[in-house]
């Protein structure tokens, strides 16, 4: 079994990134354009890096055993290119076995699903969750169980 565990580039969005956005304070900023053109920018250029990086892990999926779990921060959302590349042939262990909405990142108002488990077909998920709880840092952790699929 070959395991990836990933870091992919950040987002580059603050804290104060976020707080600036989401409790509106560029309504009444002079100079709130430029901060939100700043904050979108680095958004482009850091989800730019990532692509270049999911490429790259692509590759090396492709060359490996077919028995493979590639799991991490990807720092991106199920519908970004970095997503899509690195799953593809792949299972996300919250669409097999995840139950509800789900996030694993603790900011931008508890939205974003951002950190992943995935897993070649010889393996079946038995269980996947979020520990909400904890408080190690700004992801929540995810707790997957696989098993060794029953082939026929």
């Amino acid at each position: 079994v070959r395991v990836i565990n990933n870091h992919l580039h950040s987002t580059a969005i603050t804290v104060r990134d976020d707080d600036y956005l989401f409790g509106r304070q560029f309504l009444s900023d002079t100079t709130g354009g430029e901060k939100i053109r700043n904050i979108f920018r680095r958004f482009r250029d850091n989800s730019t890096l990532r692509a270049a990086q999911a490429d790259t892990i692509a590759r090396a999926m492709a060359s490996m055993p077919r028995s493979m779990i590639v799991c991490g921060d990807f720092n991106d959302t199920p519908m970004s290119y970095t997503y899509r590349t690195m799953s593809r042939g792949m299972t996300d262990a919250f669409r097999a076995a995840g139950k509800g909405y789900s996030y694993t990142y603790k900011g931008f108002m508890n939205v974003l699903r951002i950190d992943y488990v995935l897993f070649s077909d010889e393996f079946e998920c038995v269980d996947y969750r979020v520990l909400y709880d904890a408080d190690y840092s700004d992801h929540h952790p995810v707790v997957v169980r696989l098993k060794k699929a029953n082939k026929s």
